[in-house]
């Protein structure tokens, strides 16, 4: 296996520039699979013994997807087209589920005539577009994050 190449590249296929059919990497899918098990569990709040494994899990259920992103990079010669791939997997989703996000919250705010957090528009526009704060959907804050993870992983190469 390559470094750094997520896929091995199944020996039964010619490598040529049709998509090849890649063997999946089973380290690699259990270790994404325990994270995202740990994200689960973590915001379900439904975990036995919490007390004693929350500082445990919260020391690895992130990072790990982050490290598993570095690792599974394979270097590019354009980096146009990767950024544009990652634009497409993960800036549109989090404006997408994020508007949307926000306009079922702002109804549902508008009806209940209950405010949780009083902020003018500007402010949650600001914090949306910087992936903090997202008092209506929480979670969409990783999306960003991991793009500019991957923006500095890149950028990191030229220097």
């Amino acid at each position: 296996m390559r470094p750094f190449a997520f896929y091995e590249p199944d020996k039964k296929t010619k490598e040529s520039k049709v998509k090849t059919k890649r063997k999946r990497v089973i380290w690699l899918d259990i270790a994404k699979g325990i994270a995202i098990l740990s994200v689960v569990l973590y915001h379900t709040g439904f975990l036995p013994l919490q007390k004693q494994l929350l500082p445990i899990i919260t020391s690895y259920m992130l990072p790990i997807f982050c490290v598993i992103g570095g690792y599974t990079y394979t270097q590019q010669n354009n980096h146009i087209i990767f950024f544009k791939k990652k634009v497409k997997s993960l800036i549109i989703p989090y404006f997408v589920v994020g508007i949307l996000s926000y306009l079922i919250w702002f109804v549902l705010i508008s009806i209940s005539n209950y405010q949780i957090i009083k902020l003018n528009l500007q402010d949650q526009f600001i914090q949306f577009l910087l992936g903090k704060n997202l008092i209506f959907n929480g979670p969409l804050w990783f999306l960003a994050t991991f793009f500019w993870q991957l923006f500095f992983l890149i950028l990191s190469f030229f220097y």
